[in-house]
Parts: C-alpha cells; sequence; structure tokens
C-alpha cells in the first residue's frame, strides 16, 4: 500500500508534528479538520495481534533507527489501547488508496511480507484496523465476509500451514507468488467436519474472533460477523491454549498422524529454544499434541459429508 522508500516525503514523526502545531487524539493527530493516521509497519504486528509492537516510549535515536517495544499484557487488556507508530501519514493520501482499491471496510487482513524460516514462525496474518501499512504489511483484500475471512486467519496462523510456508520460502521475503502456492483450505472444506457436534466452520470461526476482537478498533469485526462478545478480554493463558487447539484442529484437517504432528511441531527450534529458556519445556508442543490427542474423538467427520462433487 505504502512504499516505505518512494513514498516517504509522505511521512510525519510525533516530533515534526507537535512541533507544527497538530494535537494527538489516541494514535492519530489532528490539525484544524486536517487528520494524520498511523503508518503501521511489519514489526508492530504479530499473530493474531494488531497491537504487538509500539513506539510509546521511543525517543528521537529509536525513531531513526526503527526500534519499538513489545505492548505490554497490562496494555493489551485495555480495548481502548492503541500502538503508537513510528510515522503518520495523511488521511486524504491514505484514503485515495483505500478508494483506488474499492475497500470500504473499517478494518483489513494483512500479514507479514518480511520474514525468515529461521524465525520462531514464518507466516503472521492479523486483522488491523484500516490504516496505512507499509509495503512489508500486505493486505489480503477480499469480497468474503468477515466471519470467512477469520477462518482463511485462523488457517495462515497455524502451526501446519507455516510448515508448509517453510518448505516454500527462501530468503527474507513472503512474496505474493509463494503465498498463491500454498495449501490454504477452501471455506466449503469446513462442511465436511463437525466439533463436539458443533459445524467445524461455526466453532472455528468463533474460536478465531475470540483471538481477533480484543480492541475497541475491531469491534467492527465482530458486529459485522455476528459475534458475542463485540469485545473479548485479553487474557494471554487462555490466548496461548485457543492457538494451540487451531494448531491440532489443522493437523488434522491436514490428515496428519500424530507422529508427523510432532515432526512439524520440532521443526520450530527457535521457538523451542525461547520456550524452554521461559518455562522450562517447549509449551507449544505438548499442549497442541495434547489438543490433537483429545480431538480423536471430539473432530468428526460430517453425516453425510459434503460431496467431492
Amino acid at each position: 500500500m505504502i512504499n516505505m522508500s518512494s513514498d516517504s516525503e509522505q511521512f510525519r514523526t510525533r516530533s515534526a508534528l507537535v512541533r507544527t502545531g497538530w494535537k494527538a487524539r489516541g494514535n492519530r493527530f489532528v490539525k484544524d479538520r486536517q487528520i494524520m493516521v498511523p503508518l503501521v509497519e511489519a514489526k508492530m504486528v504479530n499473530l493474531w495481534n494488531h497491537r504487538f509492537a509500539t513506539y510509546h516510549d521511543a525517543d528521537d535515536d529509536d525513531i531513526r533507527k526503527g526500534h519499538c517495544r513489545d505492548a505490554t499484557s497490562k496494555e493489551l487488556e485495555n480495548p481502548g489501547w492503541e500502538p503508537i507508530p513510528r510515522y503518520w501519514i495523511s488521511n486524504e493520501f491514505v484514503e485515495r488508496e483505500w478508494i483506488r482499491h474499492g475497500w470500504s471496510e473499517s478494518w483489513v487482513v494483512v500479514f507479514r511480507r518480511i520474514t525468515n524460516s529461521t524465525n520462531r514462525r514464518t507466516m503472521i496474518a492479523a486483522f488491523a484496523p484500516r490504516f496505512a501499512f507499509g509495503d512489508k504489511l500486505p493486505i489480503l483484500l477480499s469480497s468474503k465476509r468477515p466471519e470467512q475471512l477469520a477462518l482463511l486467519v485462523a488457517n495462515l496462523n497455524s502451526i501446519p500451514f507455516d510448515y508448509a510456508v517453510r518448505n516454500k520460502a527462501g530468503g527474507t521475503q513472503l512474496d505474493f507468488f509463494i503465498l498463491y502456492q500454498l495449501p490454504a483450505l477452501p471455506p466449503d472444506y469446513y462442511d465436511n467436519w463437525k466439533l463436539d457436534g458443533t459445524p467445524l466452520a461455526e466453532a472455528l470461526r468463533s474460536m478465531a474472533l475470540s483471538l481477533v476482537c480484543n480492541s475497541n478498533a475491531l469491534r467492527p469485526v465482530a458486529e459485522s460477523a455476528g459475534h458475542e462478545p463485540l469485545i473479548t478480554k485479553w487474557d494471554d493463558e487462555s490466548r496461548f491454549m485457543l492457538m494451540r487447539l487451531i494448531d491440532a484442529i489443522y493437523a488434522r484437517l491436514y490428515g496428519l498422524t500424530r507422529a508427523e504432528f510432532d515432526h512439524i511441531l520440532d521443526s520450530f527450534p527457535v521457538l523451542r529454544d525461547n520456550e524452554v529458556a521461559v518455562f522450562g519445556k517447549f509449551r507449544t508442543k505438548a499442549e497442541a499434541l495434547r489438543a490433537f490427542d483429545a480431538l480423536e474423538h471430539r473432530l468428526l467427520m460430517a453425516d453425510p459429508p459434503l460431496s467431492s462433487s
């Protein structure tokens, strides 16, 4: 959407805006009837979370070097809290881009284009408010409803899908020509399955939207999808467990055996080493396999299953 090189003359820092009379309003700046909106960079977004990192405490040196910090759990628990970017850009300039793309929703789906197979995770996708996005954070625009896109984001953020990404991606960029080759499941595939007697699409959609709708800025997603509650309280532990259940569901949907899923989980050594250092064990693997085992009698083919024709 925004080229971080050729469009850079449009960028303004917080200190420059304050110096020229702009007033902060949340994570925007206003002056007379003009508005400057955040320019969101890839490093500010993580799995299921458009509020992952912020420049709240950044000084001018941090701004020059692009150093931001992770949001704290206390900040994320506040649905009104939004991250502060490194740069702001004219809302008029940004709206011209949205009009050009024919997009009128107040939210979008984005993924991190800058990545590496040696990172903790390679594919990172999230819903985000409709601001401005740098070229390392491409936008996925679709005519599908948000509840269907929530299934896509669940698929993209699952560890089995990430494993496929790692076997396709080379270097540090995940470009669209690679994305088009990846095994995302079509929307009607979920009709083949039930989870605890509930259509899988319905159950998985509820899980995904619970991970998405934690801030006031994404309340319109919940409203449009008919999801309750409109704001799900941020809780690190419950989010972790929900993501592991989603990982296990996709392992089952892709037809993996337990041994294959075990092998895939072990192919994320940076994630493993970080968790062992913090928790004393590879927590993601332990919980994902536990969920996988439990799904043997919970996730079943629909009766009758969707016709393959």
